[in-house]
């Protein structure tokens, strides 16, 4: 086995550009997996952490006021386990010269949808004053202590700024359906106490949101997602009991504000296995054609390695270790490599406000990089089938010139006449070499696949 590693150490050296190809390969297909799981999963961790610890709600009703019989009677629909009952406010705030909005709502039940304080005092309804958005406050420079004035329908009011949060209904708020993408410029949000929202704000204001929490309340599910058949009676039962006052009725995975945040994670997923898939079929075809093609060169030494004794497992194991090295450190590679991408990926993902986003990682990622090196050595040990099979007499005779295969009968006719030569040819040759067209097919499409699934990622993740 010494000559054979000195063989393999002179092979690597000598077709080294052929093999960093199927090295580029296996690394690019771990990094693509890992990189991108290190991104959703991290995402994923953090929306599944903050639905838990927030008890988000199931789903929201909207309407133009809801009455103590119409509370009662939602109450008492099937599947209904607890609610909460609130105001929600559009203000116009100015200033520094400039026009702003703040949606505010009083706090309801406390236990339902928890925000999660970011600075500042604890969230308390004996207290006065205004929780905001804590990408509003940074981007108009507010602080604890701050008044601001909200101007509600011509109802003016200065709230001292409690302190700043991050609200489970408003990871992904852009304020208005007219915006895709979050814009804390123009558009916050804020909690007041009931009684600041009842005595100072819009004492006339009727409640017009609800939150819902169902039997099978689904806090503690895979990432906070409802079941199809979760608050079916309700959607069915709302409109009956509000009538003409009923606006909209949404769970988790109709909510935008909430839906996005909640199904970027499968989207990043998607797209890790999409890559990865194409990578490893592209590092297959690399790792096999090029040991055919080096077997192709190599005949009267196998010829020679048969006549000193090797057996055809020994030379079959001997190039299936071009695949176990070059994959291997490929893939190597491609893990060490994986946490940079992760972080550029999951900073991609700021508009989400989330109290903490970082990148996590499983077993999967190892059996993954574990897998792309055996699939590698599999594909060089498949190609060296020939190889092993031969005698050593059949390849110190010569004779392997791969022969263009023929055009069909039925395709002597016109159409091949109307072929040029070169049309031919082309035609002959890639008949010869299967294997290298389908790579250099699967390598244009998919490369094609992946460049138009890039550039178009940002449009299906955010549109409504």
């Amino acid at each position: 086995m010494r000559y054979l590693n000195i063989k393999l150490r002179r092979d690597l050296l000598r077709n080294w550009t052929q093999f960093f190809s199927v090295f580029l390969m296996a690394a690019l297909s771990v990094l693509a997996f890992v990189g991108l799981e290190g991104a959703w999963r991290g995402l994923d961790n953090s929306t599944t952490a903050f639905v838990q610890e927030s008890n988000l709600a199931d789903s929201w009703i909207f309407a133009t006021e809801f009455t103590e019989d119409d509370i009662e009677a939602i109450r008492n629909v099937q599947d209904v386990s607890d609610i909460s009952v609130t105001t929600r406010l559009q203000a116009s705030v100015q200033r520094n010269g400039e026009d702003s909005y703040l949606f505010i709502e009083g706090m309801g039940n406390e236990d339902i949808s928890k925000p999660s304080i970011v600075r500042g005092a604890d969230l308390a309804s004996d207290l006065e004053g205004i929780w905001i958005d804590e990408d509003y406050a940074q981007t108009h420079d507010i602080l604890i202590g701050d008044h601001v004035e909200v101007d509600i329908h011509g109802w003016v009011s200065s709230l001292e700024v409690r302190g700043t949060i991050i609200s489970p209904t408003r990871m992904y708020f852009t304020g208005t359906t007219d915006f895709l993408m979050p814009n804390p410029e123009l558009f916050g949000y804020g909690i007041v106490a009931d009684s600041v929202l009842e005595n100072q704000l819009a004492p006339m204001a009727a409640l017009n949101f609800m939150e819902i929490v169902h039997e099978d309340h689904s806090a503690d599910k895979k990432g906070g997602r409802n079941d199809s058949s979760s608050g079916s009676a309700l959607r069915e039962a709302a409109p009956e009991i509000l009538g003409e006052r009923y606006l909209s009725y949404f769970d988790r995975s109709t909510f935008a504000e909430v839906s996005y945040a909640l199904e970027r994670p499968a989207q990043l997923q998607g797209l890790s296995l999409l890559f990865a898939f194409v990578f490893v079929l592209l590092s297959v075809l690399a790792m096999y054609t090029t040991i055919r093609r080096l077997i192709e060169v190599q005949t009267k030494d196998i010829a020679t390695l048969k006549g000193l004794g090797y057996s055809s497992k020994s030379i079959g194991f001997h190039y299936a270790s071009f695949g176990l090295l070059v994959g291997g450190i490929g893939s190597v590679v491609g893990m060490l490599s994986a946490p940079p991408i992760s972080n550029v990926v999951l900073d991609s993902q700021s508009e989400f406000s989330l109290p903490s986003l970082t990148i996590a990682y499983s077993w999967t990622s190892l059996l993954i990089a574990l897998a792309i090196t055996l699939i590698c050595t599999l594909s060089a040990y498949w190609a060296s089938g020939r190889a092993r099979r031969g005698l050593p007499a059949e390849y110190l005779r010569g004779g392997n010139t791969k022969v263009g295969k023929s055009a069909p009968a039925k395709e002597r006719g016109g159409f091949w006449r109307k072929m040029s030569y070169g049309g031919r040819w082309a035609w002959r040759d890639g008949s010869s070499n299967p294997i290298r067209v389908l790579m250099g097919t699967i390598g244009v499409a998919g490369g094609m696949m992946l460049l138009i699934a890039g550039l178009a990622c940002r449009i299906p993740c955010t549109v409504r």
